[in-house]
C-alpha cells in the first residue's frame, strides 16, 4: 500500500493541471487517498496518530473547514502571493482557512446541530409545513409505500405515514 500510495501521488503530480480544483478532477489524488486509508488501517502507529485528539478535532470540524477554506485561501494567495511567494502565501492561506473553518464550526455548525436545537426547529416548523401542504391541496394523509413489484423483499415492513390533518383543520377554520 505505501508504494501504491506514493505511486499515485507521483501520478497525480505528473498529471496536475493548472486550473481550479485540480484535486477533484485528477484521479491520481483519489487513488492516493484510497491507498493511504489502506496503509493507515494496517499500521498501529498511524492509526494512533490519526485517532489523536488534534486529528479528531480536524475530523469533527472538517465539514465547516471544507465550506469555509476555499475563498480564504484564494484571497490570501491572490493578495499576498506576488509579494511573499506562492508557497508562503499558500501556507498562510491554508492556516487561515483551517482556523476560519474551526471558528465557523464553533459559532455556526455546532450550535445548529445540537439535538435540542434540531428538535425545537422540527417542533416549530412541523405545523407550518402541514399548513403549507394543506393549502397546496395535498391529501390529508400521505402513505409512503414501496412500489408494487414482483420481488417485495420486506413484505412485513409497514410504510411510514405523514399526517397533517390537524393543519388542514386549522386552515379550514380561518
Amino acid at each position: 500500500a505505501p508504494a501504491l500510495c506514493a505511486g499515485s501521488v507521483i501520478f497525480a503530480l505528473l498529471n496536475e493541471q493548472r486550473y481550479h480544483f485540480p484535486i477533484q478532477t485528477n484521479v491520481g489524488w483519489h487513488f492516493a487517498a484510497f491507498f493511504f486509508v489502506l496503509y493507515a488501517g494496517r499500521r498501529e502507529w498511524l492509526r494512533a496518530l490519526l485517532a489523536s485528539r488534534p486529528f479528531r478535532a480536524v475530523g469533527t470540524a472538517s465539514y465547516s473547514i471544507y465550506l469555509i477554506h476555499e475563498p480564504i485561501v484564494g484571497a490570501i494567495v491572490t493578495a499576498f502571493g506576488p509579494r511573499i511567494g506562492g508557497a508562503a502565501a499558500m501556507t498562510v492561506g491554508i492556516s487561515a482557512g483551517v482556523a476560519a473553518g474551526f471558528a465557523f464550526w464553533a459559532i455556526v455548525e455546532r450550535p445548529l446541530t445540537r439535538p435540542a436545537f434540531v428538535a425545537n426547529v422540527v417542533r416549530k416548523t412541523r405545523s407550518a409545513y402541514g399548513t403549507l401542504l394543506a393549502a397546496a391541496g395535498a391529501p390529508e394523509t400521505l402513505r409512503l409505500a414501496p412500489a408494487e413489484t414482483e420481488f417485495n423483499m420486506h413484505p412485513e415492513a409497514s410504510a411510514p405515514v405523514l399526517d397533517w390533518s390537524a393543519a388542514r383543520e386549522r386552515l379550514a377554520t380561518r
